[in-house]
């Protein structure tokens, strides 16, 4: 499948040999519709990056730092690392691309996340454990909260492999694909979360601040010149953010157009 590298729109402060690139994970969801009817799953969840525009225009770009999620907000971004891999190797169907070539689709590898992660936390346990026997205090069960006396010593738990097995079996409040709905009696939308998995996000995000770095947060929180220079980064990052939309929202439209109906394969090159 042909890529598609966008202009840079005004205001993008990058070298002129880098375009914007949008690229496509897994998730398709074609019902999700954002506040303005935009179908932005359609396709998989959106993200972009900057891509190095090859001077002989026959390479295929390929992204230069890293993919950001566009237009959507998940409780969960998967690290990097689980995504390189994959870029720009996975056909518009799902399957691997046989070939050279390169397209705007990748797949996220859950399984090694979730591997690396029991490994992270049977490690992490094994190390309460021993602690626990050291410090003479009750041993921890594995999978379980520490004491938050064990837990200044052993620091927060690495991430939990359920966070890459609910990606796996789609929940879509992780995915940042749960529709909002209505709050009786306000008309606020609200969206629900799955408790679970908000508790073991929660849980490794957690810190223990001293009482000098709650000092220093609370001393920029208050400070006037530090908002005015918050307020005005945010309002230029919004206005960016506007422009990629729309790019993003003909990409959207572009590929529905190219892709093949379903159960038709493409006509290959000869």
């Amino acid at each position: 499948m042909p890529t598609n590298v966008k202009l840079i729109p005004e205001g993008f402060s990058q070298a002129k040999t880098r375009g914007v690139m949008f690229w496509f994970d897994q998730h398709r969801d074609p019902h999700y519709r954002t506040p303005d009817g935009v179908a932005i799953f359609e396709q998989g969840r959106p993200y972009w990056s900057w891509v190095e525009r090859p001077a002989d225009g026959v390479a295929a770009p390929m992204p230069v730092g890293e993919v950001i999620p566009m237009g959507w907000q998940a409780p969960f971004h998967v690290p990097q690392q689980y995504i390189v891999r994959s870029i720009g190797r996975i056909t518009s169907g799902g399957d691997w691309l046989k070939g050279a070539g390169s397209t705007q689709f990748f797949k996220i590898d859950y399984a090694e996340m979730a591997k690396h992660d029991t490994e992270a936390t049977q490690e992490y346990y094994r190390y309460a454990v021993a602690e626990a026997v050291r410090l003479k205090e009750p041993l921890p069960k594995y999978g379980q909260p520490l004491s938050p006396e064990l837990r200044l010593v052993v620091g927060p738990p690495p991430r939990s492999p359920k966070i890459a097995e609910a990606c796996i079996a789609g929940d879509k409040w992780i995915l940042g694909q749960q529709m909002p709905i209505p709050v009786r009696n306000s008309g606020r939308l609200h969206v629900p979360e799955n408790k679970e998995l908000a508790r073991l996000l929660r849980v490794q995000r957690e810190q223990f601040h001293t009482m000098s770095e709650l000092d220093e947060l609370d001393s920029l929180n208050a400070s006037p010149a530090k908002s005015d220079t918050v307020t005005n980064a945010l309002q230029a990052q919004l206005n960016a953010q506007a422009d990629m939309m729309e790019l993003l929202k003909a990409e959207i439209a572009r590929l529905r157009d190219v892709r093949p109906p379903k159960g038709r394969k493409p006509k290959t090159e000869e």
